[in-house]
């Protein structure tokens, strides 16, 4: 997992991963690990430089581009944000209006521009990490993890509505979004290790997930799939259908993306 989510961070297919699947690991031993990759990438031939930060939010590591979250923010329509309303001890979701939009792009920013004063300490490569929960005004975890890790869907919450947001995606009626983009050259040196199942390979070929709910799926229309047109293009434009032998071109080792719709009953955690 952690190999495909660095290759997919220095291939520009992902802004962000978070390391979830990693616990008890030192600061230090990810702020090294993601030092050596950046040095391994400036020694590749006809690679450019790139600049990875180990970041850090209620307990959670994740490793960012900030190159490519700079970018990022400066597209105000990147995700499209599925908001909650509460009456009494009813909740729903819908799709979130303009000034709601604008409002968690604002606490994003916040986020980013601390992110950018970080990257530009000289000490920051060392052994230093980003504390996303110490940006003033920045979005609780569920929304602020959507943007990072590139979705162009997330969910928007808040504090007052956190619970009640989380105890109605427990039983709502999901579609699964499986972005696939399968490693061939990462799967070849696991196979030969003898480490590769078929189960193993389908999480190794997945990029990243996430759910819409299918009543805001019917009630998205043109809009929706627009979107979800152009983002897919986006990352698809990262990864040419091809392999190469070698590491020099790193967008080269993913085949197509594509992207499987699954609907199924999926518990959410925010």
């Amino acid at each position: 997992m952690l190999s495909r989510d660095l290759l997919a961070l220095l291939a520009e297919l992902r802004p962000a991963v978070m390391l979830d699947y990693i616990t008890g690991a030192p600061e230090q031993a990810l702020c090294q690990l993601a030092t050596k990759v950046a040095t391994f990438v400036a020694c590749l031939r006809g690679a450019t430089d790139v600049q990875l930060v180990v970041a850090e939010n209620d307990g959670c590591y994740y490793i960012l581009r900030p190159d490519l979250l700079l970018a990022r923010a400066a597209d105000t329509s990147a995700v499209m944000w599925i908001a909650f309303a509460t009456n009494g001890a009813s909740t729903c979701c819908r799709w979130a209006d303009k000034a709601e939009c604008q409002a968690v792009h604002k606490q994003i920013l916040a986020v980013i521009e601390a992110l950018h004063k970080f990257c530009t300490l000289e000490v920051s490569a060392n052994g230093r990490v980003f504390r996303m929960g110490d940006c003033s005004g920045a979005p609780i975890l569920p929304s602020l993890n959507g943007w990072l890790l590139g979705y162009p869907v997330a969910y928007l919450v808040d504090a007052a509505n956190v619970d009640a947001a989380a105890t109605w995606l427990s039983s709502a009626d999901l579609v699964l979004h499986r972005i696939m983009a399968p490693c061939v050259p990462l799967q070849e040196v696991l196979s030969r290790t003898g480490n590769l199942s078929e189960a193993s390979r389908a999480d190794l070929d997945m990029l990243c997930s996430f759910t819409i709910p299918a009543s805001l799926l019917a009630s998205g229309g043109d809009s929706l799939e627009g979107h979800m047109q152009r983002w897919l293009e986006g990352v698809s434009s990262s990864a040419p259908d091809q392999t190469v032998a070698s590491c020099s071109n790193l967008a080269a080792m993913f085949h197509r993306v594509s992207m499987e719709v699954i609907p199924c009953k999926h518990r959410v955690a925010l």
